[in-house]
């Protein structure tokens, strides 16, 4: 019998439709199956792909009286159930079962507490950047060719907008971060919003003191020791992690049957926009089954998860029909813009960074006197790949986490009819990103293509392994403090401390999203390896990817490109490459440009140094040498910059793969 204290948590994924189904059209599910083991053993998981082949499915459809059965099928081969790898991967007499709690996550909830810690800590890169690009713009030079004086209107508003956030004068800073952590705080937060009686500063002076708190962690004190840590200790995963953990490979969850595929006949009785939920019999041994209802649209070529709000307003990042309106998107960063999505070309940490360290400089100076009213030039800017960040993606965040939490209750019931359905948005689990490159043609390429390898630690290597598409996580968090049980500092883990997350979605710098670019790394011990092939990996395997051969488009400056966002559900599953073709929900077109500033030339000797001479100062004598010359060559560069400039392209050939 099963006890009483574990769950399988059946959670029913559209997956688009298969018109070509013998008999007649067919719907497509991905139903993943998340076990919540309460009981500390495997129990009937101990062999799950064997019961699963004893299972029956059917489909309850919300305003439909009857339950739709459900085929279980293969998609392809690569995806056949493996009974074999299932014991690999969770052997009965050594796999660790920690019982299923909800604690964690409400510690998690603990740390976005707006009271707290002011929720997630992060910085709206938008605003950042469109001060960064003002500045720029409205600096006026003396001449030409010439830096503007100190006393520039422009440097002069960097120094009071900046300044007291950059040296703390008077405790400025601290009072701002004291106010930042009291409450929720998004990118339209302000003096205003603040209640600061500080007339000095500027809204201007709020984001960047948000920039400095995220990026110096608010200057909490470091638990480093003197000494450098210990290498950190192989961790023996249990049950639930090591699910969780090949959530990433979709092709394994299938052979494991975690993930289960279905298909239900299309018929006209079924709602065009309903809920459904997955129902399962065959087996009385089976632990209590939680079916939350997942909201759907069906339409004459799509089968797709609902997003929360319908129907969606174009132009405003949201998620409908399987992708991400990135419409009127582009690098303008308006800071009214509706979208939430923007793309950035610059590096907008370190860009920041080094303008609060010119504005502590031109603080500096009027204490020094004339001295500091020379020239003053702007910190170089550069160049940094084709990134997309997304405005306030920590409160979205937040949501989630609150409501992971309340699903992770001991008596949450999501089986009830009427009860709350999941969304598009509860469902994703991260982006496929596409580029189009409008200078060499109309044909969008795919960044997370991959072809790849898995192995065992045991030497068994998996067969039948074909191309497939990675994903970029629709969101990571980092924590000041390791959540590791055996961490001494555990007084100070998830609940003492806050979260911090970036608002950028991804940066595309001219290679794979989903596979590291080739070349050695450095190992956990010390030594250089290439990576994926730690054979101490605790999960037990090792991957090793590859681009697809002639998939990637060339990042290169000049050329003007458009992105795409393609959503990926809980199952690894989303619109194909060709399959999205909505016009209307991707990006403005965007000039890659180059920011880096260019490198004087190399001065060459040409001969040994005469008397008074040195390598940038020549000399004449008319009467003894009439002649003083240099070589100029030009400066050396990396290869990335040569590769963005498409010198390499005629060596490489059009045809040949990137």
């Amino acid at each position: 019998m099963p006890t009483s204290a574990d769950k399988i948590l059946w959670t029913c994924l559209p997956n688009g439709l298969n018109k070509a189904a013998v008999g007649g059209p067919k719907l497509r599910l991905a139903v993943l199956v998340s076990p919540r083991l309460a009981s500390g053993s495997l129990g009937i998981f101990s062999a799950w792909p064997a019961v699963v082949q004893s299972l029956q499915f059917g489909v309850n459809i919300a305003n439909m009286t009857a339950t739709v059965q459900a085929a279980r099928v293969t998609l392809d081969s690569s995806v056949a159930l493996d009974p074999t790898l299932w014991t690999k991967f969770f052997p009965s007499s050594s796999t660790l079962v920690l019982p299923h709690s909800p604690a964690k996550t409400q510690a998690y909830r603990s740390t976005i507490d707006p009271n707290k810690f002011g929720g997630i800590q992060t910085y709206s890169v938008r605003n950042v950047a469109s001060y960064i690009k003002s500045t720029h713009v409205g600096l006026s030079p003396t001449a030409s060719h010439q830096l503007p004086m100190a006393a520039d209107a422009t440097l002069q508003k960097v120094k009071a907008d900046l300044a007291p956030i950059a040296t703390n004068a008077g405790g400025v800073r601290d009072a701002v971060f004291t106010r930042l952590r009291q409450a929720r705080r998004t990118s339209k937060t302000g003096l205003h919003e603040l209640n600061l009686d500080l007339p000095a500063l500027s809204d201007a002076s709020v984001h960047f003191a948000r920039q400095y708190m995220y990026r110096t962690r608010g200057k909490v004190p470091s638990t480093k020791s003197a000494s450098p840590p210990p290498a950190p200790a192989t961790p023996n995963l249990d049950f639930h992690q090591k699910i969780s953990i090949l959530g990433d490979y979709p092709l394994i969850l299938r052979r494991l049957s975690l993930v289960i595929d279905l298909e239900i006949p299309l018929t006209a009785a079924i709602p065009a926009e309903s809920h459904l939920q997955l129902q399962v019999s065959g087996n009385s041994n089976l632990p209590q089954a939680l079916s939350p209802w997942t909201a759907y649209i069906l339409t004459d070529s799509s089968f797709t998860a609902r997003p929360r709000s319908q129907p969606v307003t174009p132009g405003t990042g949201s998620l409908s029909g399987g992708v991400l309106d990135l419409g009127r998107v582009d690098d303008s960063h308006n800071t009214n813009a509706v979208n939430p999505f923007e793309i950035v070309q610059i590096d907008p940490d370190a860009a920041s960074a080094k303008l609060m360290n010119l504005s502590a400089a031109l603080e500096r100076g009027d204490l020094l006197g004339p001295i500091g009213q020379g020239t003053v030039g702007l910190p170089a800017l550069r160049s940094a790949g084709l990134g997309l960040i997304k405005t306030d993606r920590a409160s979205e965040v937040e949501d989630s986490i609150n409501a992971a939490a309340a699903n992770n209750q001991d008596d949450w019931n999501p089986s009830a009819t009427g009860g709350q359905p999941f969304f598009a948005e509860d469902l994703l689990r991260g982006y496929r990103v596409d580029i189009l490159d409008e200078t060499q043609g109309t044909t969008w390429r795919s960044l997370c293509e991959r072809t790849g390898s898995y192995a065992l630690s045991d030497g068994t290597v998996l067969q039948n392994t074909p191309p497939d598409e990675g994903y970029v996580k629709a969101a990571s968090v980092t924590s000041q403090y390791s959540s590791n049980p055996s961490d001494p500092n555990l007084a100070n883990t998830l609940s003492n401390s806050p979260l911090y997350m970036h608002e950028s979605v991804f940066r595309w710098t001219g290679w794979s999203l989903c596979v590291a670019r080739p070349g050695k790394t450095v190992m956990d011990d010390g030594s250089a390896g290439v990576g994926g092939t730690n054979t101490k990996n605790p999960l037990g395997l090792i991957v090793n990817f590859q681009p697809v051969p002639g998939s990637l488009p060339r990042l290169r400056f000049g050329h003007s490109y458009r992105m795409r966002l393609r959503a990926v559900d809980l199952a690894g599953g989303g619109l194909m490459l060709a399959d999205a073709r909505q016009p209307t929900t991707v990006s403005n077109s965007v000039v890659y440009s180059r920011f880096d500033p260019i490198s004087p030339p190399v001065v060459i000797l040409t001969d040994d140094v005469g008397e008074g001479e040195s390598l940038e100062h020549l000399v004449i004598r008319s009467n003894f040498n009439p002649t003083c010359d240099r070589h100029l060559a030009p400066p050396k560069t990396s290869l990335e910059m040569a590769e963005a400039h498409g010198a390499l392209d005629p060596f490489i050939g059009a045809g040949a793969s990137d």
